[in-house]
């Protein structure tokens, strides 16, 4: 394995068990089968690669994609392969229930096979649409059905290069999900940064080799996971008790490590940011923690508010060190809402920390992202600026129809990075085992091409202003990009570049009751 995959970054999913236990997704999405018209009976179809890595397509291009069929008994014929221009479109009042819907049937191929019943491997080149969206690939054998091959995205081609502080970023997933072409989606839809997370004694198999060829930030959740026993207080995680005083089983625990183990992390923390922090690696930014809620997080902090500030001031120091030592350009952030923040940094009534909170972490907090009204944020001095305002988890513009309002408004809000989208019902990654090989997918789903379309058109243009204050509609204008020198872009603001993101009503997108 090469170094740079050896040390990487702080990775354990996001532990956000409750949170996705609620996202629907993938084939579990209303109307999917009936849109498809899946039917399969006795026999299956699972693709294990696509010629151009993820299920993404650029205008112009086309892909070679493979598939495993397994028929269940010896089948000598036709496969006929549609191809079905589809959306997802979101209900009224629910943010995590896309509904899946047919557009129109795009192309149709056939394909001859002769395949044992324990199934074989069919190439096929579909006709994608020309237009941007999502299309489904469908398999049809006839009298025994018709089963779901993959989805792709015919997208814009991507504005190229890296960026040292994106605009939009979204969660790269559990580490057995890690791939080449998972990275790959971000780069072919044009995503720059991604949401990574971790624990003390973690940071490995986080790939920043693939991060740097899919010109990714990584911004490292620093948290729990992976501690050792004899590193915590008890030799073991500390749920809350049952009424006699044991303790409960499969239940929340504070993993948190012990103080006398902060120098070791500090170390730790220094040399990875050291060998990979930008500019010559992609990390951008650590925060503490996910969602370290007083009393009892899903992520895994049940400590207190004294311990937080402790290990944050060991984060700071390794971040400083680093900087200093290596001229890394990272920056120091939390702790996941603006109230949060608050309580844990600043409740001793001083700005000790303000010069360790280079950003605010906010979560779910819909036309509420109220620390740009903090103004001892935003009128913080220094090489890094004002605190900047980072939405790292607010899923909810999960279909195609709400993505450029969240965005858009959340930029409007003054948010200088957006999440908005659950990654999973952007893509899914697939990692079957066929004949004792491993094969790496990316089915890329159809609110993927809404991602692109904001990052073609918004992406790092800064917000302008609402054009109408006073009433509907929501007109949301932004600048240009800089105009290209030398091929980076440095320039001045290319007045004819701008973009303006109409929507009618934002309860679409939003509560009703905050419109």
């Amino acid at each position: 394995m090469k170094p740079s995959s050896l040390v990487a970054v702080l990775v354990l999913a996001i532990s956000t068990v409750p949170a996705r236990a609620q996202m629907v997704t993938g084939s579990g999405m209303e109307d999917f089968a009936k849109s498809f018209g899946i039917s399969a009976k006795g026999w299956s179809v699972q693709q294990t690669e696509c010629s151009l890595g993820a299920n993404a397509l650029w205008p112009g291009e086309e892909a070679t994609f493979t598939f495993f069929v397994k028929p269940g008994q010896p089948y000598r014929g036709p496969i006929k392969c549609d191809v079905i221009q589809y959306g997802a479109r979101g209900k009224p009042g629910d943010w995590w229930k896309p509904v899946v819907f047919k557009i129109a049937d795009t192309s149709a191929s056939m394909i001859d096979a002769d395949l044992p019943a324990e199934g074989g491997f069919v190439t096929v080149k579909p006709r994608i649409g020309d237009l941007f969206g999502g299309y489904a690939i469908v398999f049809d054998l006839g009298e025994r059905g018709r089963a779901f091959a993959a989805t792709c995205v015919r997208v814009p081609a991507p504005e190229p290069g890296r960026e040292w502080l994106p605009t939009y970023a979204m969660d790269l997933g559990w580490p057995h999900e890690m791939s080449p072409i998972v990275f790959n989606v971000f780069k072919r839809l044009g995503v720059k940064g991604a949401r990574t997370e971790g624990g003390y004694n973690t940071i490995r198999d986080a790939h920043v080799d693939w991060a740097m060829a899919s010109d990714l930030t990584l911004m490292l959740t620093v948290g729990c996971g992976g501690t050792p026993r004899e590193q915590m207080p008890l030799g073991r995680g500390r749920p809350w008790l049952n009424d006699d005083g044991s303790m409960k089983e499969k239940a929340k625990e504070d993993l948190a490590w012990l103080p006398s183990f902060d120098p070791e992390f500090k170390r730790y923390l220094k040399k990875v940011l050291m060998e990979h922090g930008w500019p010559k690696g992609p990390i951008n930014a650590v925060e503490l923690w996910n969602e370290p809620w007083e009393g009892v997080s899903i992520s895994g902090w049940g400590a207190d508010c004294l311990r937080y500030r402790e290990i944050y001031t060991v984060m700071a120091e390794a971040v400083l060190e680093a900087r200093q030592e290596a001229g890394v350009k990272v920056l120091i952030g939390g702790a996941c809402s603006s109230a949060n923040t608050r309580d844990k940094l600043f409740c001793d009534g001083t700005d000790r920390f303000l010069p360790w909170l280079d950003f605010v972490s906010i979560h779910y907090q819909p036309l509420a992202a109220d620390p740009v009204l903090e103004p001892k944020w935003m009128n913080r001095q220094g090489e890094y600026g004002r605190v900047r305002v980072w939405d790292t988890e607010s899923w909810v513009a999960n279909s195609d129809d709400r993505v450029a309002a969240v965005i858009a408004s959340m930029r409007a809000m003054g948010q200088d990075r957006t999440a908005g989208i659950y990654a999973g019902n952007v893509f899914t990654s697939q990692k079957p085992r066929i004949g004792g090989k491993e094969y790496a997918v990316a089915q890329v789903w159809a609110p993927g091409a809404a991602v692109a379309a904001c990052q073609k058109f918004i992406g790092q243009r800064a917000f302008k202003e609402i054009l109408f204050r006073n009433g509907l509609p929501w007109v949301f204008v932004f600048d240009g990009l800089p105009r290209r020198v030398d091929g980076e872009r440095t320039g001045p603001v290319n007045a004819d570049d701008g973009t303006v993101v109409i929507v009618g009503d934002l309860s679409g997108s939003y509560d009703k009751s905050l419109t």
